[in-house]
Formats: structure tokens, sequence, C-alpha cells
């Protein structure tokens, strides 16, 4: 009876060492996928927030791209955003693409409370159908994209980073 109860106690953990093997490498090619996926500043439809359709190949090319995607009662978000907001002036050059999937209305309290709102170079963007969220794999917030003038990554972060890390990724 001890034997048998052995035998099957193993069994149960070689089968949850399988099951959890085959799992990790799912992950593992999901996350390859997006890695090659977003090398390329992709085209999707992102909504403003005064709920205009804007498809991103409509975007100007001609400044690197920063997307952001956050949620704005997220306090590392939030912090992010503020220490940009401390440094604006050196991102003149730069579009600063910040997307959400919240409410539009909670999109634009937002801008405003963070007082970004009416600069040109920062575009307030509503996820609507979480057609971002799912390109990137988004798995936490805030998640930083970083592409050069050609639509090419640079960088990504997940999490917080410096602003001269931002800055010196051009």
């Amino acid at each position: 009876m001890r034997n048998r109860l052995k035998l099957i106690v193993l069994f149960l953990v070689i089968v949850f060492l399988g099951v959890m093997g085959c799992l990790i490498m799912d992950r593992v090619k999901k996350k390859k996928i997006v890695a090659e996926r977003v090398r390329q500043f992709p085209d999707f439809t992102l909504y403003r927030a005064d709920g205009e359709k804007l498809v991103t190949e409509e975007l100007s090319y001609d400044q690197p791209i920063i997307l952001i995607y956050f949620n704005s009662t997220c306090y590392l978000c939030q912090k992010e955003i503020e220490a940009i907001k401390e440094r604006l002036e050196e991102f003149e050059d730069v579009q600063i693409l910040l997307v959400s999937s919240e409410q539009v209305k909670v999109i634009c309290k937002f801008a405003k409370r963070m007082e970004l709102n009416n600069c040109k170079n920062i575009h307030w963007f509503q996820d609507k159908g979480m057609e971002v969220a799912v390109y990137y794999d988004i798995g936490s917030v805030p998640e930083i994209f970083l592409y050069d003038r050609s639509g090419s990554l640079v960088r990504s972060y997940q999490g917080t980073v410096k602003v001269d890390k931002l800055l010196d990724s051009f």
C-alpha cells in the first residue's frame, strides 16, 4: 500500500513538472514571437481623447516615437509621466504616445491633471479594443517602447525607467 502511494505521488509530480515545462516553453515561444513582431512600429487603430479615430500609419515618422502603455491609477505610471514632464523640453523632437485601455474621459482627466493635455508632441490615446495591449503582450504598466525615426525598435522597458536612459536611446 505504501509503495503504491509513493508511485502515485511520483507519477503526479512527474505529470505536474511536464505540464509546467510545456507551459513555460509556450510562454517563451510567445515572447519570442512578440519580440519579433514589435521590431517595427506597427499599424493599429487608436482613438484620440476627442474620440477621433487614428490609424498609426497616419503618424509623422520624421521623429522618434516613445509609446507608453499606462493606467491613470498606476503609481509607477504617474511617476514616469511626471519625470518626463519635468524635462519635457528635452523631448521636443520626440513624439510621445500615451496609450491606455481606460475610458476616454478618464484619460482626458488624467492628461489635464498631469498638465500635459495641450503639448504638441504628446498624444493621448484610448486602446478601445485592447489591440495595442494584445499586440505588445502588455503584462503590466507602464510598458515603454522606443522607436527611432525609421520606425525600428530601439529599446523597450517594463516598469519605470530613468529619463536619462530614454533620452540617451536616441
